[in-house]
C-alpha cells in the first residue's frame, strides 16, 4: 500500500539562506530543520510526491545507502559510493600487507595482492560505470600503489607503467 506525501520546498521570504523543507501531511504541515523560520512566510518553489511504502502493516524507512550482498546503493542511482567502498575496503587491505609482508619476496606480495586485494577491486566491477574517470582513476592509484609495494621500488623516479607491464598486470579499467 501507498501512502501518498507531499514535500513543499521552499525558503523562507526575506531571508537569503539555502532550500528549507516544509513536509505537508494531509492538512498538518510540519517544519523540518529550521527552529529559527518557523513564523516566517514562506515561498514554495516546488512540490515533491513520496510515497511510503509498508509490508505487513509496517511502513518501511526509506535510505539514502544501503549495502547488499557486498554492492553499495544508493538513491541517486550513482556508483561512486560503491567504488568509494570498496577503494577503502581494498586500501586497508593493502595497508594490512605492507605492514606484515615488508620483508617478504616479491611472488608472495603479489599472491597477496591478487588474492586479498585485487579480488575486492574486482567484485562486481561490471555493474559500475567504468566510463567516470574520477572512480577510475581512484581505483588506478590504488593499483599504482600496489605495484610499488610488490616491486619494493618506491623512487620518484621509478616508472609506475613498467611495474606493471615488468608484473603483466592489466589496467582497472580492462
Amino acid at each position: 500500500m501507498l501512502l501518498n506525501h507531499t514535500i513543499a520546498i521552499g525558503t523562507p521570504k526575506y531571508k537569503k539562506n539555502p532550500v528549507y523543507c516544509i513536509v505537508v501531511l494531509g492538512h498538518e504541515v510540519q517544519y523540518k530543520k529550521m527552529s529559527n523560520y518557523v513564523h516566517c512566510q514562506w515561498e514554495v518553489t516546488s512540490y515533491i510526491s513520496v510515497y511510503l511504502y509498508n509490508l505487513c502493516g509496517n511502513v518501511l524507512s526509506s535510505v539514502q545507502i544501503a549495502k547488499y550482498l557486498g554492492i553499495t546503493l544508493t538513491d541517486e542511482l550513482s556508483w561512486s559510493s560503491h567504488v568509494h567502498s570498496i577503494h577503502s575496503s581494498a586500501n586497508s587491505t593493502l595497508g594490512f600487507l605492507r605492514r606484515n609482508l615488508r620483508r617478504c619476496p616479491a611472488k608472495l606480495k603479489e599472491s597477496a595482492y591478487i588474492t586479498l586485494v585485487r579480488s575486492t577491486l574486482e567484485y562486481a566491477a561490471s555493474i559500475w560505470d567504468r566510463h567516470l574517470a574520477k572512480d577510475c582513476d581512484l581505483l588506478e592509484k590504488l593499483q599504482w600503489r600496489s605495484a610499488r609495494f610488490v616491486k619494493g621500488d618506491y623512487r620518484t623516479t621509478s616508472s609506475v607503467s613498467q611495474m606493471l607491464h615488468d608484473l603483466g598486470w592489466c589496467d582497472v579499467k580492462d
